[in-house]
């Protein structure tokens, strides 16, 4: 009977996804040691205590898993093989065999009183129900199981094989270990399949079984004079992984697995830190309720480090040994690898805009001005830091979606839109911990940011020509009785710059209430304060000057603004403030918002601040004169904007003396060429106060 690894090379060279050159070794593993992380704690939530006799080896400080995690010695008899060619381990997993461990696991499930001792256990790759390949074209799944009774505890999903054919070692890096279906009915807890508890890596002795001549020399990737684009191709399994608190005031720590796909036609370079060239995942989650878009939980970033060579969207052209994604090939981040703390880092250390990150004085390095790792085992941590953090009242809202999301972000890639992804789940707590599920019917992964979704208009503003992105979405609702409710959200995609104020002109606006603010943590002292004065509503954190440290709008972030106005909706441009130095200091975006462009805004008497003092003559069709006065001297911007609130004109972009100041429009835009008649608006920015009045071009 051809073992599982055979049968899934086997079907992939028949579909044409991995044909095996005729030249080829056949390795089996000798020695060595398999260390595993369990997460106690998630176990405990799940009522299942846990605890291991017989820890036959010492901790290896070079294996990156968290604590707490426990290293087996490979006993004799060991025969797990695995074929290899110039010195990488082939796509297909295993060719059969086991490896056998030295020590003990004991289970007891608190709810049953039902115990599992697994006295003998084994790694292996054999056929049966609990064989399972993670995805389609997937790297096959090996088992964790009692090798007497063939008990499968755990299904060990996406594992990544590194071959050093020069130290004759194996390293199979992030085993994620799930719950089989088998092992939870044994024990009464048929619920509990699919849990994934844990992880595994193994350090391995091996030895060449046979061995032919290779007839095609050894492949040599291409990094350049191609396109590059590397999309999230899969996402799924989002899951708590962590949790602290008393419901309903506690806080969940959640993970999801991510497959990346190599859709251009160049590979790319995926090493691990402190190697400084390898992909960076965001990952998020988002809740529609009563007309709100917000987001709830956010992750630190986390660091890629070994690619595997799977065929799960495109057929994989040449395999790699983990150190690049070679063109077609596809690589999953299981639900532990995402959430290992070993691995996820800071997001103020990466540059959205250039996918990169620096190593020198880095969290990874402790802080020291080198490239030295010196954060391996994730230890001080509580339960649920680093990871995808959610409070507990912001899961499970009566009448809400959710969605989860994840961006891969890859120096150079051409094709930002397939690279971001998000999916509808579900989830309720169940006494202990939240239980996910992703509904497969009708929910696919749409591409692009979550926030794409939602809003009646979305608008996506290039920060500066050095910068990347930020979204604007706002969804208006009709109230009745003539009062509008205004709903804003703004994402920052790419921007390393980030956004510190929202303004929008609420010119002529008598009334407006209900002014809000969101941001996905708790902590109301660092939320933006907002204000109406002079004709604008702004909401805003401090400058960078102020504070370099202030609660600017950070790459992957989302807040939300909202009001109520007794004005309806007209499209017009909201200004967005830089909070990094750099050129320029503003950006606008189009979107909706309240006004009245028949009334003009003025300045109260008595009040030291600059203002229009008309525009004569108003109705015009040739040209008219805009009075302005200065308080004090300083830079001064005067331009004309339409009704969508786009800038026509520039009438005054310079410093100027205080006092009073004049200029004149023509009825032309910035190119010459004379604009359409209509309404247009007078807007006059000198300092931090804006001011506007309505013009009208005639025919």
């Amino acid at each position: 009977m051809l073992s599982l690894g055979a049968m899934i090379v086997a079907l992939g060279a028949t579909a044409g996804i991995f044909a095996p050159a005729a030249a080829e070794e056949s390795w089996a593993v000798r020695s060595g040691e398999a260390t595993f992380h369990f997460n106690v704690e998630l176990l405990r939530d799940l009522g299942v205590e846990f605890a291991v006799e017989g820890q036959a080896a010492k901790h290896r400080d070079d294996v990156t898993l968290e604590d707490p995690n426990w290293t087996f010695t490979i006993r004799k008899g060991t025969d797990l093989g695995f074929r290899a060619e110039h010195g990488i381990a082939l796509p297909g997993g295993t060719t059969g065999g086991a490896i056998r461990l030295a020590g003990t696991l004991i289970l007891r499930d608190r709810a049953t009183g039902k115990e599992t001792r697994l006295t003998d256990l084994e790694i292996a790759d054999a056929p049966g129900t609990d064989a399972k390949p993670a995805g389609q074209n997937g790297t096959p799944s090996l088992l964790l199981r009692s090798a007497a009774t063939q008990l499968v505890f755990c299904e060990l999903e996406h594992s990544m094989f590194r071959f050093l054919k020069k130290d004759q070692e194996l390293w199979i890096h992030y085993l994620n270990a799930k719950i089989t279906e088998s092992w939870a009915k044994a024990i009464g807890r048929p619920e509990l399949a699919g849990w994934v508890i844990g992880k595994g890596e193994i350090r391995s002795g091996v030895q060449m079984l046979s061995s032919t001549p290779s007839s095609r020399p050894p492949y040599q990737p291409v990094f350049g004079g191609g396109i590059r684009d590397v999309s999230l191709g899969i996402l799924s399994s989002i899951q708590q992984v962590g949790h602290i608190g008393t419901f309903p005031n506690g806080t969940a720590g959640l993970s999801m697995a991510t497959t990346s796909c190599n859709l251009g036609t160049e590979d790319v370079e995926w090493h691990a830190p402190m190697q400084e060239d390898h992909p960076l995942i965001h990952m998020a989650l988002y809740r529609l309720m009563n007309g709100r878009f917000e987001q709830v939980g956010i992750s630190w970033m986390k660091h890629g480090f070994f690619a595997l060579s799977n065929s799960q969207c495109t057929p994989c052209q040449n395999p790699s040994g983990g150190d690049f994604l070679g063109v077609g090939c596809s690589d999953t981040y299981g639900v532990s690898n995402n959430s290992d703390r070993t691995y996820l880092g800071p997001r103020e250390e990466v540059n959205p805009y250039t996918s990169t990150w620096e190593c020198t004085g880095s969290h990874f390095s402790g802080g020291v001005a080198d490239c030295t790792r010196r954060h391996n085992s994730g230890s001080g941590h509580d339960a649920v830091q680093h990871r995808l953090v959610v409070a507990d009242g912001d899961l499970a809202n009566s009448g809400a979606t959710y969605f989860y999301e994840s961006y891969y972000l890859v120096r150079a890639d051409e094709n930002l839109i397939n690279n971001w992804g998000s999916r509808a789940c579900t989830m309720s707590w169940s006494g202990t911990q939240w239980s996910f599920s992703t509904p497969s019917a009708g929910n696919p992964l749409v591409q692009g940011p979550a926030l794409g979704r939602w809003g009646e208009l979305r608008t996506a503003v290039n920060v500066a020509g050095d910068d990347g992105e930020v979204l604007l979405a706002v969804q208006t609702t009709d109230l009745g009785g003539g009062t509008y409710h205004y709903e804003y959200a703004l994402l920052n995609k790419t921007s390393d710059r980030q956004i510190r104020s929202f303004s929008l002109p609420v010119i002529g606006v008598p009334t407006i209430s209900n002014m809000g603010f969101h941001d996905n943590d708790t902590d109301a002292t660092n939320d933006w304060q907002v204000s109406v004065s002079h004709g604008m509503i702004t909401w805003e954190t401090e400058d960078y000057s102020q504070n370099p440290n202030a609660h600017a709008l950070e790459f992957g972030y989302m807040v939300n603004f909202r009001f109520d106005a007794d004005v309806a909706p007209t499209s017009m441009s909201a200004t967005l403030g830089l909070f990094k130095p750099g050129t320029g200091s503003e950006v606008e975006a189009t979107t909706l918002g309240p006004t009245n462009a028949t009334v003009a805004v003025e300045t109260p008497s008595g009040h030291a601040t600059p203002r229009l003092v008309g525009v004569r003559p108003n109705p015009f069709n040739r040209s008219t004169t805009i009075a302005y006065e200065l308080v004090s001297a300083g830079p001064v911007k005067l331009g004309i904007y339409d009704a969508a609130g786009r800038l026509v004109r520039t009438l005054v972009d310079a410093s100027r003396e205080a006092g009073s100041q004049v200029a004149v429009w023509d009825g032309n835009g910035d190119g010459g060429v004379r604009v359409r008649a209509g309404v247009y608006h007078a807007r006059l920015r000198a300092g931090s106060l804006t001011t506007a009045r309505s013009v009208i071009l005639m025919k």
